[in-house]
């Protein structure tokens, strides 16, 4: 097995969805796991699933560590009125198909409704046919602490620089790698 060869291995937990001709419609860039509307293959697109499947496959669940995204996925939606996950796309949405974390934060600051998916742990975001899959704080907390509950080695990020950089979501630079390095720092010391 492969697992014997390497220090850790590395979950790329995004990315899951993304605009595409093919897939004309919305869905979560990093889905901590998946919601009770999702069917056969795309019940398999989560954080908690590819995980499950690697231990199944032989991989030490010590050496797997869980990507966590500061970035997120854009899509231009058929309808304003049709905003749900999984609604209807037709084009990659706002700056390109990709945003970070901060300018999906100035997104909602500027008019945007967010609404948080409680079955997968992530917010989205809409305004007119605008619809924006990113994480915050609330879903940073869900996944470091499905991290620490599911004894895995640890998390990567992809990356540093889409975080808040500037400190004007919250106030607070770095705010994302903030979460997970006083989460990491909290178990630690209670170790």
């Amino acid at each position: 097995m492969l697992s014997r060869c390497v220090d850790f291995v590395s979950v790329m937990g995004y990315n899951y969805h993304m605009y595409k001709p093919y897939l004309p419609f919305t869905g979560h860039n990093s889905p901590l796991s998946n919601s009770s509307n999702e069917k056969g293959f795309f019940s398999t697109m989560n954080i908690h699933w590819d995980t499950i499947y690697l231990i199944m496959k032989g991989v030490p669940k010590e050496k797997l560590i869980i990507g966590i995204p500061t970035f997120g996925h854009t899509w231009r939606l058929l309808e304003n009125d049709q905003y749900s996950v999984g609604a209807p796309a037709v084009a990659e949405g706002i700056l390109g198909g990709k945003l970070t974390y901060l300018e999906a934060c100035i997104f909602v600051k500027e008019g945007a409704t967010r609404y948080f998916d409680n079955e997968s742990k992530v917010p989205y975001a809409v305004r007119d046919r605008d619809w924006v899959s990113y994480d915050d704080n609330i879903s940073i907390i869900d996944k470091v602490q499905w991290v620490l509950d599911a004894g895995v080695a640890g998390v990567m990020t992809w990356n540093l620089n889409s975080d808040d950089w500037a400190g004007l979501c919250n106030g607070q630079k770095f705010e994302l790698h903030a979460v997970i390095k006083n989460m990491l720092m909290q178990k630690l010391l209670e170790s």
